[in-house]
């Protein structure tokens, strides 16, 4: 602290007020100092290497016309240095927000991949890749590691057993195919996704690149759009391809069967070297972000090894067991955090604090009704719950991945097939429902053993048509899958539909 402290006040002149920026998946740690109106980010990291390489890219960026930050000052042991501040805002925090218009949104994700394209193509003119670090290019030995990550971070905690060597196999197939001399080489960045692009004065700002390279330059597209939690649809990513290809045509003539190839290549490979971030910083570290985009990334992995259902096909076949069992492990852990054992009705547990005891209710024979309801926020009107008993559950859907915001569904709802489709393939719709679904399982079930007559399930979204339609019709379809003595009625409020099932 005392190092950011004397570099603030030489850049300032003066003390200023620091306080620290909440900590990202990395071991740096990055403050912000403040005088008067004027900000500034100072990062305190011990990896002097990885800082070189930073500083090294950093003035590269900015002989390049890079939009990027501008070193300001670096502590004698070059472990702290100051940058200009470009805000808490970044190309994540916007996709996400569905306040924001969709126009703006589109207009500045184009603006990104034409800046990646430019900043592949133009860096390497203005830098010394020998400064790289830890690698100076995309090489064999990077490939192994990232494989090795995925294999033992993530796949072995997993997996105990399974054949090594036909992995291994294909590992070795994989590794000849991405070294192959065809991919177009520039400059790699290797963790470009939308957390490190930050929007300051309406402008993609590349941050994080400390690990850049040179590469084959596919890797980076296929990071930005694969991106779990960025749920980009299939028609925007390949917009955005559409976009990249465009842009690199100004700098180079290449085979477009090739690029596609080399597209599902790579968005291959940094999903298993994502899954073994995941496995270290989720599974080892107990980081809550990256347990949960676990099963969002293998469910990416288990769409693009399906696309392509004749190559790997021994990987595939682990990555769906992980994805199965890391459900099922979501569903057993519910269980048993409230006594319930597989096969069986749970008993009423006085000493279980999350179970309170029945009222009323304990005692009758009466069958359980399940009410759910789809709703509308911007209407604002909650359902009531008509029972009299009070409780249930209302689910905001209004986080999911939005299909009003394309012109071909704002006319259909969640109970129209194209609509079905498009929800069924966002990975953070399948999260969403699978963790749902587990809560609502235990309920009914414990409901049924104290013969409890009535529960309510609510779905808001915000125009009620979409979101909360098609969450509430899977959950009224699994519960009565699940438990078929059940009476479900459900209600969509803004289509006037009402059924039971």
């Amino acid at each position: 602290m005392d190092r950011i402290k004397k570099l603030c006040y030489n850049h300032f002149g003066d003390d200023c007020q620091i306080t620290q920026i909440t900590q990202s998946g990395s071991n740096r740690q990055y403050y912000r100092a403040t005088h008067n109106t004027s900000t500034i980010i100072a990062t305190i990291s011990e990896d002097i290497n990885e800082n070189l390489a930073f500083f090294n890219i950093a003035t590269a960026m900015q002989n390049a016309g890079i939009a990027a930050p501008k070193i300001l000052a670096i502590s004698e042991d070059q472990q702290c240095y100051l940058q200009n501040d470009l805000g808490d805002t970044s190309l994540f925090n916007i996709i996400s927000d569905e306040n924001i218009k969709q126009h703006t949104r589109s207009t500045l994700l184009e603006a990104t991949i034409k800046a990646l394209v430019y900043a592949q193509n133009e860096l390497p003119k203005h830098l010394n890749f020998t400064n790289c670090y830890p690698q100076q290019q995309f090489d064999y030995n990077t490939i192994d590691f990232d494989l090795n990550y995925f294999k033992y971070c993530f796949l072995k905690p997993f997996i105990e057993t399974f054949d090594e060597f036909r992995l291994q196999e294909e590992f070795k197939q994989l590794s000849n195919f991405l070294l192959s001399t065809n991919h177009l080489q520039g400059f790699m960045f290797r963790d470009f996704q939308s957390r490190n692009v930050m929007i300051h004065n309406n402008t993609p700002y590349f941050i994080d690149f400390q690990g850049g390279r040179r590469g084959p330059i596919c890797y980076d597209l296929v990071s930005f759009i694969n991106q779990a939690r960025a749920n980009f649809s299939d028609k925007q990513k390949k917009h955005l391809v559409e976009i990249y290809k465009t842009e690199l045509h100004k700098y180079s003539d290449f085979n477009e069967e090739w690029f596609n190839q080399s597209i599902f290549l790579f968005s291959l490979f940094r999903g298993l070297q994502t899954l073994g971030a995941y496995g270290y910083r989720g599974l080892y570290q107990g980081k809550s972000h990256f347990k949960i985009s676990i099963l969002p990334a293998l469910q990416t992995i288990d769409t693009i090894l399906t696309d392509n259902k004749h190559t790997f096909t021994y990987l595939h076949s682990l990555i769906r067991k992980c994805r199965y069992k890391t459900i099922t492990d979501n569903i057993k852990q519910s269980m048993e955090r409230f006594n319930i054992k597989e096969g069986t009705n749970p008993q009423p547990n006085t000493t279980n604090k999350h179970i309170t005891q029945p009222t009323t209710n304990e005692g009758c024979q009466n069958t359980l009704t399940v009410r759910i309801f789809s709703f509308s926020y911007h209407k604002g009107i909650i359902p009531k719950d008509i029972s009299g008993n009070g409780g249930g559950y209302v689910f905001d859907c209004r986080a999911l991945h939005n299909p009003g915001r394309y012109t071909e569904y704002k006319q259909l709802t969640g109970l129209d097939d194209k609509v079905i489709n498009f929800l069924n393939k966002q990975n953070d719709v399948t999260y969403f429902l699978e963790q749902v679904i587990n809560i609502i399982f235990m309920h009914v079930d414990i409901f049924l053993s104290r013969n409890f007559t009535d529960l309510q399930i609510s779905f808001g979204c915000t125009g009620g048509q979409h979101r909360s339609v098609f969450c509430a019709e899977n959950v009224a379809t699994f519960i009565k899958s699940k438990f078929p003595n059940v009476t479900v009625i459900v209600q969509h409020q803004q289509l006037n539909v009402l059924k039971t099932i």
